[in-house]
Order: structure tokens, then sequence, then C-alpha cells
């Protein structure tokens, strides 16, 4: 968890750039001051990760006040410009994010910082769907129908299936399990699908369940 208020736009404890501002730096600056205070919590439970975030920004101000704040430059701030002192009077809670000055903000851009470099990647990670798994599967679905079968037919020309699929194993480097550690089937004969020639091998799928749209197939 992490809290802090305060505003970018008390510069008085900041040295000021001399020369052109890039627009880049000028942009993320404007940008974050119009953030007064942030704050955020992560909560774990076994139905996952919840997270909270609380931000304010100078809107907050009463009417008037946040439109002046907000239309002051980026660049004027590297430049050490001071005119939002002017407007830090009264009760107002600018006043009192002026008074707390930047240091106020650091703990929470350096946690929101480390957060878009790390959590949200993972996060993006997390919502796509892992693919690697059925990559594999498919590959080793594909070597016990075309490899591994056409191989041991050659070694029993008087037979057309195996006994099992233990059989195709012996002609591959990798056991006839998927890799959810579920066996992979074998039909053959009478039992081979529309569509297969030879032999037929499918993996269950993440869900381990035959006959479902996660099903892996060589044919």
């Amino acid at each position: 968890m992490f809290w802090g208020r305060g505003t970018m736009l008390n510069t008085s404890a900041t040295t000021p750039m001399t020369g052109d501002v890039p627009d880049a730096a000028a942009t993320s600056v404007h940008l974050m001051a119009l953030v007064t205070e942030a704050g955020g919590g992560i909560k774990l439970d076994p139905t996952g990760i919840q997270l909270r975030a609380l931000v304010r920004t100078v809107w907050a101000n009463p009417a008037g006040l946040g439109d002046k704040l907000a239309a002051i430059p980026g660049a004027d701030l590297l430049h050490g410009g001071s005119a939002a002192k002017a407007l830090a009077t009264g009760t107002t809670p600018f006043a009192a994010d002026y008074a707390t000055g930047q240091g106020g903000l650091m703990i929470p851009a350096a946690v929101l910082g480390f957060v878009a470099a790390t959590a949200v990647p993972a996060v993006l990670r997390l919502a796509r769907p892992d693919t690697s798994n059925s990559d594999e599967t498919t590959v080793m679905v594909k070597q016990y129908a075309f490899e591994a079968y056409p191989q041991w037919a050659v070694a029993h020309p008087d037979k057309e299936c195996p006994d099992s699929i233990d059989e195709l194993a012996e002609y591959t480097t990798s056991p006839p399990l998927d890799s959810w550690g579920h066996a992979l089937v074998a039909q053959c004969g009478a039992a081979l699908p529309a569509g297969a020639k030879g032999i037929a091998i499918h993996s269950l799928g993440p869900d381990g369940v035959d006959g479902t749209a996660d099903d892996i197939k060589s044919y």
C-alpha cells in the first residue's frame, strides 16, 4: 500500500533547467502536475488479485482554480516558474498540496513507475492466453501421428493398429502425455475419425475433457 500528496507545481526546491525543454519532457511534467494526491493498495485472496487506487487532480479545487493550475505549461515548471505560488492561498486543497511540495508525491511516483515497468506487463501477459503449452502439445500430437506411427507400422507389417499408444512411445523421445499431464488418445481402425488416415492422435487439452473445443488433434 502507498499514498502521498503534494504538487509538482511547487518548484521552490528544484534546480531550474536552462535552454530549450524537449516537448516530451514538458508534456510529462505537465501531466504529473495535474495529480495532487495518489494512493493504492493490493489485496491477495483465493479469488485472485484485487487492486484499489485513488487519484486526486487539480480539478478537486474550487471552480476555476483547477483550470488555472492546468494552464501552467510543463516547460515553465522545468524552468523554475512559480506562477502556482500565487494560487496557493486560503484553505483550498491546493494550498495544502503546495505546502507539502513535490516531496509528498515522490513515493507514489516511484511506485507508479515501478508498476508501469513491471506489474502492467505482467498483468497483460496474464490477460493474454498462454499458447506455449498448446504449441508443445501440437508438436507432440503430430510427432506421434506422423513420425512414431509410420515407424511402428514398418516394424509391425502384420498389424493395422498398436494395442496401445505406449507402443508408439518407443519411437519418440516424449512420453504419451500432453503439457497438462493428460494421456494422449489414439484412435485407429474402426474407431478412426473422419479426416484421419492411419491413426488419429489427440490431446484432451487444458480442461482434460474429451470432445471439447480445446482438444488438440492430429487431423
